[in-house]
């Protein structure tokens, strides 16, 4: 991509990329599957496996360079940007190693920086020669005038909009387009206070958006593909443009969080080191009557101010009460007692990252889809987040079904008065049958919806639902919501019952693949895991089948939790996610430093 007007009036002599003879079958699938391959989950290139799959290349080089015929406009311009892409990865495989598509210099081809590369460079394209700029703006720019293409075609530099990992088609070309641009747009682009700061992108092609798109200025284009900013653009636009990073878009590779296997530890009956164990079996579990708290409800306050002056009539006022619950429109059901059925399960026994003081950040329903699927990858071995029943049960415990964590009276003296005692700072503050402490008493956990929680999950089904009135059960009886917040904190003015288990309330859906929510924040994840043999086997024969592996699975686990320890759940996240991708990885670049757990609620 060269910036238009840059481009000198010289003529001169150019690098030719022969085409390879045009292939027998359709190389198009082969092409497609190849991207998938080497273009990372943020749209950069692991040039080294582009390399390994040259061939795959070379046979849409060959397609491309023959004259298909007559053929729509979709089919036109989708090839055309296929083109593009594909032109711009042989680029670089032959003119490697470069740093930059700037660092390419072709005969007169020198200045500016970048005409080498997308002016010195010449293809066969349909019986033609082409180079990459006459491509560009003349080929697709002017014979299609649709802004969207900005976002379709990658420069192989960072700050390209990011490259898909397969080929544009015909026949879905328009949702591909507007699925492109909204990741640009979230990806390149960022709200920075009251300022849209922008890709250049919107700087360079302004005259783009304005006259083929029909928008009033480029914050109203962008505001199509990120509706939150549409209130900024109605408010004059204020914008700035970042500047352009030119560095090749090679994958970053991250160092491994760990090379060698770990020690064995202990295990509790085939549980991963150091976490408990639940029993299998049929449980009683839920709120005990008579309720224990005596209720602030302040849903008829015109003005809400100090609620928790309220709390010690309250509680004088409910039989039985020995904690306070400030009530806001919000409401969060208590489940009630009910049965459930499960298999042996293991938990860590502190909220995670279990030593430390609290991530000061907590998570967003995107970031616990992150996590889970971080360890639903299998690279730190078979732990998974915990469902809500495992959570209940290890904190109320399977046989005494506890009101709090550690007892069935409120005593909040036994934990701590707030996060910044840090995890595991009071012993006591524990359940006396399964030895997790501190879950719910203190933060609350993000877990997965369960079959058996939603069925039970309110005192009156259906007389609650999810985040904005969704049901917790679909048609079928499966839960129709996957992430959720359990338990009670000791947060003076939270909106659950404090200290309790038996308590829960949803924060909406995960957002799309390509983007991040910043409402919604709340605590930590709580983690389990299924028991597997091996962690009783492999501590005395560690050479037997699979015990490799598993012990590089805890020395990943034990390294990941000993770089979060101290830090945020983000950077957490961002570590965790790097090694299982093979990639840096920057879940939520624009995310907030300073919201605190629960702040988001």
């Amino acid at each position: 991509m060269v910036v238009p007007g840059l481009i000198l009036a010289l003529t001169g002599c150019a690098q030719q990329i022969a085409a390879p003879p045009a292939p027998a079958q359709d190389p198009w699938p082969t092409w497609d599957e190849a991207l998938g391959a080497v273009v990372t989950p943020s749209g950069r290139v692991d040039y080294d496996a582009l390399r390994a799959r040259r061939a795959a290349l070379d046979g849409v080089l060959g397609a491309l360079a023959v004259d298909p015929g007559p053929s729509s406009d979709d089919a036109l311009l989708a090839r055309r940007i296929n083109a593009y892409n594909a032109f711009v990865l042989a680029g670089v495989l032959e003119r490697a190693p470069i740093d930059s598509v700037h660092d390419v210099a072709i005969g007169i081809w020198r200045v500016p920086a970048g005409t080498g590369f997308f002016k010195g460079l010449e293809f066969r394209l349909d019986g033609d020669r082409v180079d990459l700029h006459t491509l560009e703006h003349t080929l697709i720019r002017a014979r299609f005038r649709d802004p969207r293409v900005h976002a379709a075609l990658n420069c192989a530099s960072a700050g390209c909009p990011p490259l898909k990992a397969g080929i544009y088609h015909p026949e879905t070309l328009d949702a591909e387009l507007d699925a492109a641009f909204t990741r640009f747009v979230k990806t390149r682009c960022r709200l920075d206070g009251d300022t849209l700061a922008l890709s250049e992108v919107f700087d360079w092609f302004e005259d783009d958006f304005l006259a083929w798109g029909g928008a009033q200025t480029v914050c109203h284009y962008a505001a199509r593909y990120e509706p939150d900013w549409t209130g900024i653009a109605e408010a004059g636009c204020p914008h700035r443009f970042e500047p352009w990073d030119w560095s090749l878009n090679a994958a970053v590779v991250p160092p491994p969080l760990a090379t060698a296997p770990a020690p064995w530890g202990d295990s509790d009956g085939g549980c991963p080191p150091g976490m408990v164990r639940l029993p299998a079996g049929t449980w009683t579990t839920g709120m005990k009557q008579p309720f224990p708290y005596g209720v602030v409800d302040t849903t008829q306050m015109a003005v809400v101010e100090a609620p928790e002056r309220f709390c010690d009539g309250a509680i004088g006022e409910a039989e039985g009460a020995t904690a306070c619950w400030v009530r806001t429109d919000l409401y969060d059901p208590v489940v009630p007692l009910h049965e459930v059925t499960v298999p042996d399960a293991c938990i860590e026994p502190l909220p995670f990252p279990g030593a430390g003081p609290y991530p000061p950040d907590g998570m967003s329903t995107w970031d616990a889809a992150q996590f889970d699927a971080m360890l639903s990858s299998g690279r730190f071995g078979p732990r998974r987040m915990c469902t809500f029943t495992e959570y209940e049960l290890a904190v109320a415990g399977p046989t005494q079904d506890l009101r709090f964590l550690y007892g069935d009276a409120a005593d909040p003296g036994r934990c701590p008065a707030s996060e910044d005692e840090g995890i595991g700072a009071r012993p006591a503050c524990a359940n006396p049958e399964t030895g997790v402490g501190e879950y719910g008493a203190v933060i609350s956990q993000w877990v997965v919806a369960d079959p058996q929680f939603v069925a039970n999950a309110c005192p009156d089904p259906p007389g609650c639902a999810a985040a904005g009135g969704r049901a917790l059960v679909d048609e079928a009886g499966q839960p129709a919501i996957r992430y959720l917040v359990a338990g009670g904190t000791r947060r003076v003015q939270t909106r659950q019952a404090p200290y309790t288990p038996h308590t829960w309330h949803d924060h909406g859906e995960a957002p799309g693949p390509q983007g991040c929510d910043d409402w919604g924040w709340d605590d930590g994840p709580a983690v389990c895991a299924d028991p597997d043999p091996r962690y009783l086997r492999c501590p005395d024969e560690p050479e037997g089948e699979g015990c490799a592996a598993l012990a590089l699975a805890e020395a990943r686990w034990a390294a990941l939790v000993e770089g979060c320890v101290g830090g945020t759940m983000t950077d957490c996240l961002n570590r965790g996610l790097s090694d299982v991708r093979g990639e840096q990885v920057e879940v939520c670049p624009d995310r907030p430093e300073t919201l605190g757990p629960g702040q988001g609620r």
